[in-house]
């Protein structure tokens, strides 16, 4: 006995024995049936001996469609010539090699007499189940699995004669089999949904599978996450959603990977074929050192006075001020920075890049050469 996988719900099994077999009883986890031999037919074949012999079309197979098939070959129809069937009297090319001769009439006559083989009657069909060797017969059936785990199989072998049935040596076979799984990933999504994530944030990862899936595993750049149960299960869309949630600790490039897996009987998981993998990036951003300069301003001018005796004096005045500027280098996940100036906190969006940093800088006016801000960076996150 053997066998053959044919796709996930379907095998065939073979069995081999001598030509004394005429049925065998096969019992399995599906129940209990008998294998014969069989013979099937498309719908455009002529189906059975009770078309292709009936020569006169009372739906049975006797002596009148032997004479009707003799009295034609004697010349009965000698007007009429036909290689199918004959439109006048009915007879017809039982073995179809586009001849109605004598070979169908010993064909006709061995059914009649009850020495005819089943292929000689139903020729125009497909044999299943059994197939003749030189030394035995070889069976075969399509077996769909109803059942997880191991399928302990026996098959009874029994050939029929006048004086009853007899039973031969039973054989068993187990056929392991296994529900069909389709773990795949259908839907992924990470939540918040955004362009990018902020360092240190809790991040969601969501998957949706076929209800077949038994658990998900995410995996992410440092850790391993299993869902063991599905967060919502929809059974309209047969369909389960699955979560888990991560701290992004690390800055740059987070690979995620996240694969289905369907459970089988021996406590082990069947993968998705195909993991659904994409990254996220995560960001840090951070003053990396900051600076300040002042610039000095004056303003120069002379005023005139007249006393009542006419003398003139001239004064010289003098106003002086500063500007001062206040920079910051950053990262290059920096987006902006905030310096906490005298004034209040300035936004600075503009920036240039510097060796792979980006700087910034603003600016205010005092009334001394001192002055200093604080930096803050920041990023932008955009929600997809």
């Amino acid at each position: 006995m053997s066998v053959l996988a044919m796709d996930n719900d379907d095998i065939m099994i073979t069995i081999h024995t001598n030509k004394d077999v005429d049925q065998i009883i096969v019992n399995s986890g599906a129940g209990e049936f008998l294998l014969t031999p069989i013979t099937t037919y498309s719908d455009e074949q002529l189906k059975g001996n009770n078309q292709i012999m009936d020569m006169n079309g009372d739906h049975q197979v006797d002596d009148k469609d032997l004479e009707i098939l003799q009295t034609h070959l004697d010349g009965g129809c000698k007007d009429y010539t036909a290689t199918a069937r004959c439109s006048h009297c009915g007879a017809t090319d039982i073995n179809m090699d586009d001849k109605i001769d004598d070979k169908d009439l010993k064909l006709l006559k061995a059914h009649l007499d009850g020495k005819c083989k089943l292929d000689d009657c139903y020729f125009h069909g497909i044999r299943e189940n059994r197939t003749e060797t030189a030394d035995g017969y070889i069976w075969s059936f399509h077996y769909t699995p109803t059942i997880r785990g191991m399928d302990d199989m026996t098959y009874t072998p029994q050939s029929i004669t006048t004086t009853g049935t007899r039973s031969g040596e039973v054989m068993a076979l187990s056929v392991h089999a296994e529900e069909y799984k389709n773990p795949v990933i259908l839907k992924k999504s990470t939540q918040p949904n955004q362009n990018k994530y902020l360092i240190g944030s809790s991040i969601t990862l969501s998957a949706v599978t076929p209800l077949e899936t038994d658990q998900v595993v995410f995996k992410t750049n440092k850790e391993t996450l299993i869902a063991t149960s599905p967060d919502s299960t929809d059974y309209v869309k047969k369909e389960k959603t699955w979560k888990q949630s991560f701290v992004a600790d690390t800055a740059g490039n987070e690979n995620i990977t996240i694969i289905g897996q369907g459970e089988q009987s021996n406590n082990t998981y069947l993968p998705s074929e195909v993991p659904a993998n994409y990254i996220e990036k995560i960001v840090d951003p951070r003053v990396l050192s900051t600076g300040s300069s002042s610039t000095r301003h004056e303003n120069r001018w002379t005023t005139s006075a007249t006393d009542v005796d006419g003398k003139v004096t001239i004064t010289e005045h003098v106003d002086v001020w500063y500007t001062i500027t206040a920079t910051a280098t950053a990262n290059a996940d920096t987006d902006y920075v905030v310096f906490n100036t005298p004034n209040g906190n300035v936004t600075d969006n503009s920036s240039y890049n510097s060796g792979g940093n980006k700087c910034f800088s603003t600016s205010w006016t005092s009334g001394g050469s001192g002055g200093s801000a604080g930096a803050t960076a920041y990023c932008n996150i955009i929600s997809k």
